[in-house]
């Protein structure tokens, strides 16, 4: 990889980083638009209806299902919602805390929430790999796609999104990013901003190419770069800038913290850090990147990192750590540290620089 390349590369994954944290640090603070189960709520009111016909009117009827809707939801018997028994009727649900709820179908209802608005995940739910990101929406669009045949059909509250059209975006937006799939014609217009109206026309027009009421992957891509305002997914770059090493998860880039000397010639403040030295004095070093990043930890217990700092930061926590590095013949065996050493942190950030232009150790 030649430097100017490297550059270039290590300036995308910034600033795919910085859209990371900005899109996830405002998403945290107001997921938005807002989600409501739409979908289910009308599947709720329905049953508590035909319950009524077939025992008589119940008192409640439709406040009791929605918190025995809830209490399964959160998985735990004993955190049982309790909705206020003065909730006038067809309110029930709308009085459940979605917010507390957890579990399985609502933490994929999340990740589409979040993958469709703003175009990836929280750091936390981001996966190691690309792959897996991929096959974990997948596996969350399926999953609604087929729950969504069996519930009835109902309109969002205007600003709000329903079940139905959070499945639509996420999907047009996995087809955008993926190739995988037919972007509906719903959630396409959602990411451009046009009406539904206006992605049918071009599609009647044949100005996007695809099937009826969706959109082909390479058709949807193309429209959509051509407008400047629809907010591009940054979480394939934020995935890359973490194993590549230049970001660890729930951190912002550092600027430069160490020089020899400050504007007016006094010394300046000198940034340190301890890395772990073998009994044969072999450090705890960037250049001994592999594929998989470094690798640390006791036979067995071994695991690899793609963040340098990260790995030294599991390092430093333990009692006696553990390494991989190359012996003379080129095998790399397990040390341990005997003792630390301090080294400038800025040194070691030009260590780490040289090495993921080259790409570590095959």
């Amino acid at each position: 990889m030649s430097s100017h390349y490297a550059l270039e590369h290590d300036q995308r994954l910034k600033d795919a980083w910085a859209s990371q944290r900005s899109r996830v640090d405002a998403w945290e603070d107001r997921p938005f638009p807002p989600l409501e189960w739409a979908e289910l709520e009308a599947f709720l009111y329905g049953t508590a209806a035909t319950l009524a016909v077939v025992v008589g009117p119940v008192a409640n009827l439709e406040r009791e299902l929605a918190e025995l809707i809830g209490t399964y939801l959160t998985g735990d018997r004993a955190g049982r919602i309790d909705i206020p028994p003065t909730t006038p009727p067809g309110r029930a649900w709308s009085a459940v805390p979605l917010a507390s709820l957890s579990g399985p179908f609502v933490d994929s209802m999340r990740r589409l929430h979040a993958y469709g608005s703003i175009g990836t995940l929280p750091d936390d739910d981001l996966p190691g790999a690309i792959e897996q990101f991929v096959r974990r929406i997948e596996s969350d669009l399926d999953s609604l796609a087929s729950l969504l045949k069996n519930l009835p059909k109902a309109a969002a509250t205007p600003g709000r999104l329903n079940l139905q059209m959070v499945h639509d975006i996420a999907s047009a937006r996995l087809a955008v990013d993926e190739g995988t799939r037919q972007a509906p014609a719903a959630g396409l217009a959602w990411l451009g901003r046009v009406s539904v109206k206006t992605v049918q026309n071009l599609l009647s027009r044949g100005q996007l190419t695809g099937g009826s009421g969706s959109a082909d992957p390479h058709s949807a891509r193309g429209w959509l770069a051509d407008r400047k305002d629809w907010s591009r997914s940054c979480w394939r770059e934020a995935i890359e800038a973490i194993n590549s090493g230049l970001v660890a998860p729930f951190q912002e880039f550092d600027a430069e913290q160490v020089a020899d000397t400050s504007a007016d010639g006094e010394d300046a403040i000198v940034e340190w850090t301890f890395v772990p030295r073998a009994a044969d004095g072999s450090l705890f070093l960037p250049d001994l990147m592999r594929l998989r990043g470094w690798t640390i930890g006791a036979r067995g217990a071994e695991r690899s990192f793609g963040d340098y700092w990260r790995a030294l930061d599991h390092l430093q926590q333990t009692d006696r750590p553990h390494w991989r590095r190359p012996n003379e013949a080129g095998a790399y065996n397990i040390v341990v540290g005997r003792d630390w050493v301090r080294i400038a942190r800025a040194e070691i950030e030009l260590q780490l620089r040289a090495v993921l232009k080259t790409g570590g150790r095959q």
